[in-house]
């Protein structure tokens, strides 16, 4: 069904769980609208009610990205700044409180890249770092409603979060993995839980890297798909339900 006098957009991103998705988008002068689920503030509008149709976020911000997460979004303003907004641990602010309109992470950073997820998010500095805030930081991290460098010296080009666990690609194409590893979702041959980011095993360089839940998945350059962890439902694509054997990446089986 066609949207009447909808804004023209130039990217978009969809988000939630569990009957409370919503979407954001971005036009191309930098003016964000989400709509869908407001009830933790999502949607940025400065209510907490659903919106049926495209709302502008609040604050006059001129994004130059912006990503739906869980019960949150976040956004990139073109200095490189990150904004949240959403459901309290979800926003990097270091605070204990929803917000239904835009506000800074809780440490001044600076990023080239931003994507929120689960109820948390990642972000790729200027000087290629990789820094995650909510879920997608570890179980050592003191306050995870505050941004965490993961702080392993390496340049990252992509990050993929999710629940509970993060995957990043740095220069080069290697994949490192940390958080929690009950499913073997890090990647390096074990379902020990890792505070540091810890190499994927396979010695194989991705182009391309994604998370689903309790398990991760990366392409080569050549096209071959490699996923690992949780496989009860086949969803590492080997074309079997085993379990326990999938904490290795594992080639996705030809159709």
């Amino acid at each position: 069904m066609q949207v009447i006098n909808a804004p023209a957009f130039a990217s978009i991103s969809a988000g939630g769980d569990a009957g409370l998705e919503h979407t954001c988008a971005l036009t191309a002068t930098g003016v964000a609208y989400c709509w869908g689920a407001g009830t933790s503030g999502q949607v940025g509008d400065g209510t907490n009610v659903d919106k049926l149709s495209p709302a502008p976020v609040a604050g006059g911000i001129t994004f130059a990205s912006v990503s739906a997460g869980e019960n949150h979004s976040c956004g990139l303003d073109t200095n490189g700044r990150a904004y949240c907004w959403g459901t309290t641990g979800s926003l990097g602010d270091g605070t204990a409180v929803n917000r239904n309109v835009p506000g800074p992470l809780g440490a001044n950073f600076t990023f080239k890249s931003l994507v929120a997820s689960g109820r948390g998010g990642c972000g790729i500095t200027t000087g290629d770092a990789a820094i995650c805030w909510g879920n997608a930081t570890t179980p050592a991290v003191t306050n995870p409603a505050l941004p965490w460098n993961v702080g392993d010296g390496r340049t990252y080009t992509s990050l993929a979060p999710d629940q509970r666990f993060t995957c990043g690609l740095v220069t080069g194409g290697s994949a490192y993995c940390w958080g929690l590893n009950d499913y073997g979702q890090l990647g390096d041959g074990t379902v020990v839980t890792r505070n540091t980011s810890q190499l994927v095993s396979g010695s194989l360089n991705f182009v391309s890297i994604t998370t689903g839940g309790w398990h991760a998945c990366g392409r080569t350059a050549t096209g071959a798909t490699y996923c690992w962890g949780y496989n009860a439902h086949g969803e590492v694509g080997t074309g079997v339900f085993t379990q326990g054997s999938n904490w290795t990446p594992k080639p996705v089986k030809s159709p």
